[in-house]
């Protein structure tokens, strides 16, 4: 394994909210091709890696055991894109909430390497109206924490910053 797999917390989260959001509508992020703009209903996911919290796991790197940030705050945002027909919007946006409400239960399974453990707090809701492109657009913001699991550390190799292709 490389060190993507365990640092590329943002990735791992969008790449499994696509997979949840998919069976729902088309879902995308920074992590798919953006050949969807035109799709709606559609919800754009983007993960944004915040401060450490502070809990450590001591890992080998290059010969030393070393204290390692293990755990990270993270915030989802969460863009529900549908045609201007309010009450589509509202049954949509609903569905996405109640999603994100069991997000961790959702989404563990579907991460390898990391984990969303505690609540999904939610950060507010942004409504967006483009009249122009006949669009409602809510931003729903949450923020959970996330851990990179054990078993990832002990399959991560010892030589894994000089060599980012095992």
């Amino acid at each position: 394994m490389n060190i993507t797999a365990v640092w590329d917390i943002e990735g791992a989260i969008e790449t499994a909210c696509d997979a949840i959001f998919a069976d729902l509508m088309t879902a995308i992020s920074t992590q798919t091709g953006q050949e969807f703009q035109k799709d709606r209903p559609r919800v754009e996911t983007v993960a944004q890696l915040g401060a450490g919290k502070g809990q450590l796991a001591i890992r080998e790197m290059t010969g030393l055991e070393m204290d390692v940030e293990n755990t990270f705050r993270v915030n989802i945002n969460a863009d529900l894109v549908t045609d201007a027909d309010m009450d589509a919007h509202k049954n949509f946006r609903a569905l996405i909430r109640h999603t994100f409400s069991r997000l961790p239960l959702l989404i563990n399974p579907a991460m390898s390497y990391h984990e969303i453990y505690g609540p999904m707090r939610p950060a507010g809701t942004s409504q967006i109206i483009k009249p122009d492109e006949g669009a409602y657009i809510s931003r729903m913001s949450y923020s959970c924490d996330v851990s990179i699991l054990k078993s990832a550390w002990a399959q991560l190799a010892p030589d894994a910053p000089a060599n980012l292709t095992n």
